[in-house]
Order: C-alpha cells, then structure tokens, then sequence
C-alpha cells in the first residue's frame, strides 16, 4: 500500500490512498480514524490543492497477492496448473527460472524445455488473471553457486547478464522478480553440509541483480532476501550490508518446523520481530514483505501434520497476516504434493494431491481467497483462554473469524512485542531443519455432532450472540477445548450471526 506522509502538529499522518467508502487518516501520536473526510491541518492552500490533485490522480490500491508456488517447470501441465490455482482463488503465483536451464554457456542463452513450460505458465496465468512472481536462482555450469557464494565478481557480472536475459525475455508480462531462493541457508550449493550464505555477499548479488533487472523493465519490483525461516541475524546483516536500497519487496519463508511451537501464531510472532528490524532500518520507507513460501507437510513421518491440521493453520497464518498491512502477499507452498513418499515432508507440502485430488487446506484456501485479496480494516486480538480474533470488512459487511490454540504461548497483535525467534537451516524445498517433531494432531470434532462438511470446514456450527463485542467471542465458540480451526461469523445487527465464509 502506498503512503503519502503529512507534517501535522506534533505528529504523523497517513493517508491509504484508493479506498473505497473515501480517505482513510491515522494520527500516529494519538490513534484514530476518521473515514470520507480529511483531518484539518495547517498546509498552505497550495500544498493542500497539490495533495489532493494527487489522491484524485491517484490509481487503487493493488490486490493483496495471495496465490501458490507452482510445481517444477516441464511437467506439461501448464494450463490445468493455473485452472487449479485460478479455481481456488489464487490471483498469483511463484516460478522458476533457474539460471543453468537457460545458459549452457558463456553468453549463449537458449529457450530451453523448461522455460518454455515457464513461458506457457506465465501465459496461461495473465489470460486466468494471475500475476506471475519469477524466482531467478543459482548457478551455472560455468558460474556455479558456490562462487557466487565465494563472492567471485566475474561470477557476480554473469548473474547479472543472465537476470537482464530473463527479463527482456519475459517483457511486460512479469513485473516482480525474486533474486535468489533462501540464500542463508547455502540453496543451490554443491557442498555437504550446505554453507550459511554470507549477507553482504548476497548484497553484493542482490546489487548488481538490481540495476540489470531495472534496466530490463524499470517498472519491476525486485524482491531480496528469500531468507529461509526467520533468521534475524542474517536479516541484520543484510540491513547492515544496505541491502535495502537494492529492492522493493523483501521476502521470506517462516516455516515453523524447527519451533517447539511450530504454528503460525509463532510465525508472526518472529515476522513481527523482523519488520521491526527492517522498519528501524529504513524509517523513510515502507517497504513491503512477501511471505514467498510458506506450508506445514501432511506426511506421515517426521515434522508432518495431519492433512486438517494443516488447512487450520493455513486459515490461521493468512488471517493474521492480513493484520500486518506491511505484508503484501502470500504464496503458499506448494500447489500440489511432489512426490509419492507419504513418510517424505518434501512430497507432502500441497493443496492438492498428486492425482489432482484436493486436501483440506485447498478448501480453506479457496474459503478465504476473496477476503485475503479485496478485505479491508483487518484487526487481530488476542484474548482470554487462548483465544484470538480477526475481524474485517468485505462486500460491505463486517467479519469475525475465531478460534481457540489449545498449545502454549498465543499469537500477538500486529506491532505487539514478541520472544526470541526461532533460526533454523533449511531443507532442499526450504523447510528448515529440526530437533523435533510435529506429529499429527487430529482436530477436535464438533461438540454438537456436527458434521465437517461446510465450506471453510469448520467442526462445528458457529452459535450466534447478542454482543457485537468481541468479549463475545469465547461464548460464540462454546465449551469446546481444542477448535483450532477459524469459525466464521458476520455481523448482524449488533450481534455475530454464523456463517459458512466471508464474501
């Protein structure tokens, strides 16, 4: 969201341009909100006619991203992949185009097999409205990973005229690029163990990656970091190295399955932590995250959850995500299992099946689609006996979701301080590695016998109540222990009435 900032007395203002229901002000110093009128100051009449020339001028504000990270180029199925994502409401997705694919050598860059599936990918996603986010990552056979980890510069320049290829190639049909896949955590190395990839020299990378993908296609947003977990340490080096001046978007992938609490309350736990590292950073900028992966395994071995279970925590993570306004998209990982060993995380990341069939956390993906991407005012609480609250507006009426964590600790409200974070290495697929496992954990069923069967799957059904306040909300979800995933109520009147999804 773009931010035009005021001087006001003794304060800040700023104004979200391009909502709908008019102008939306907060005062810094002393929280409020006024909607469809412009807070008085003490601006000369000219800046104030410049001002408002400019909100007129002003486009709206872009959709939130909320899309999948797609399976491997070549698979042949580019078209049925975006129906997939198109049907369940995807309005983004996340590719490919590693480097040794398209320069076999020095300067000879070749349309192979696997950027053509690329290609029909990306085409197949504008004509079904999905804007494509292109992933430019490791080596080649003669500029591997691991010099550009040993920070050769001629390695460096080769990146450089391999991302300027890219995206001449892909013209005015992408417009954000990811310049690098968990660099932290050593991808694309060929050495054992993996090295943890130095900060400043992904800066030096990222820099260079920068001005060629900048002067390919100025209007491209260039996303750093990729960093696996939430590695704090290496964001600060990032920062310290001035990383920042070198991108639009910073991205990161908060798997949770080194924790010993791996739930996505944790997750934004240390997100929360890490905006503030990067907000104290650049003051002057609003710079947007992107949570360019993010998933819980439905294996049956080691970190892996039941398949509900995973959809409870998809739920969970993009509700209170949408409570960070500096969080600008989700990609979950990934569209569909890729591979066939049920013990195996790395095949059990998916929506869907491997035959296309959909898990639990497609439905709940497909539930929330439309007030990830067009809801507006979200707030998260916490309240009392583990349990939270998001409500939001969409389609002209007001929501709550709610749902109640019966394990330790509770998510916080965005801003709200936080504990240590969780680091953690990463795996091949970008899930760190742990010390001990999540097992499956079956959902509490309903308290009333209700079947599961609704479109968000909630496990019971929603009680309605008199109070609109949200103290309300721990009789709406009744006695029942253990409800994590979100139940869904609209308002009415000056109550909460149930209902099955926000639309």
């Amino acid at each position: 969201m773009k931010l035009f900032r005021l001087p006001l007395p003794s304060a800040e203002a700023r104004q979200a341009c391009g909502m709908p229901g008019g102008a939306v002000w907060h005062r810094t110093a002393s929280p409020r909100m006024v909607s469809g009128r412009i807070v008085p100051t003490r601006l000369p009449l000219a800046r104030l006619a410049v001002l408002v020339l400019s909100l007129l001028l002003a486009g709206p504000v872009a959709a939130f991203q909320f899309g999948v990270v797609a399976p491997p180029p070549g698979v042949g199925k580019e078209e049925v992949s975006v129906a997939q994502m198109r049907d369940a409401g995807a309005n983004t997705l996340r590719a490919g185009v590693p480097w040794g694919n398209v320069e076999p050598e020095p300067g000879r860059f070749v349309v192979s097999a696997q950027l053509a599936s690329v290609d029909k990918l990306v085409d197949a996603a504008r004509a079904a409205g999905l804007r494509p986010l292109i992933l430019l990552c490791y080596g080649s056979r003669f500029a591997t990973a691991d010099s550009l980890y040993d920070g050769s510069e001629e390695s460096r320049k080769a990146f450089a005229r391999y991302a300027d290829w890219v995206v001449r190639h892909f013209g005015d049909r992408v417009d954000q690029y990811e310049v690098w896949n968990e660099w932290n955590a050593g991808m694309g190395s060929q050495r054992q163990p993996r090295p943890k990839g130095d900060p400043a020299a992904y800066v030096e990378l990222l820099k260079v990656a920068h001005a060629a993908i900048k002067a390919a296609n100025p209007k491209a947003t260039v996303v750093a970091g990729s960093v696996a977990g939430v590695d704090l340490p290496w964001v600060d080096g990032f920062l310290k190295a001035g990383g920042a001046q070198y991108m639009g978007a910073f991205s990161v992938h908060p798997y949770m399955l080194f924790s010993p609490r791996p739930t996505p309350e944790r997750a934004l736990e240390v997100l929360d932590q890490m905006h503030e590292r990067i907000a104290a950073a650049v003051p002057d900028r609003d710079i947007p995250v992107y949570v360019t992966e993010i998933g819980w395994p439905t294996n049956t071995g080691r970190f892996g959850v039941s398949e509900d279970v995973a959809a409870d925590y998809l739920a969970r993570f993009a509700l209170l995500a949408r409570t960070r306004p500096w969080i600008g998209g989700i990609w979950w990982y990934s569209l569909v299992d890729l591979g066939d060993n049920a013990e195996d995380k790395e095949h059990r990341f998916g929506l869907l099946h491997r035959d296309g069939s959909p898990k639990p956390a497609r439905e709940q993906f497909a539930a929330l689609a439309e007030f990830m991407k067009r809801g507006q005012g979200f707030r998260a609480e916490t309240l009392a006996d583990s349990t939270y609250a998001v409500t939001g507006k969409l389609g002209g009426s007001d929501w709550l979701m709610a749902w109640k964590d019966p394990g330790p600790g509770a998510p916080k409200a965005a801003g709200s301080a936080a504990p240590a974070a969780d680091a953690g290495k990463a795996s091949a697929q970008g899930a760190p590695a742990t010390s001990s496992d999540a097992p499956g954990r079956a959902r509490a069923q309903a308290a009333m016998g209700e079947s599961d069967a609704r479109p968000t799957g909630q496990s019971r059904a929603a009680k309605a109540a008199p109070a609109a306040d949200l103290a309300a909300v721990p009789t709406l979800l009744g006695g029942a222990d253990d409800t994590r995933r979100p139940l869904v109520w609209k308002r009415s009147g000056d109550g909460w009435a149930p209902a099955d999804r926000p639309r």
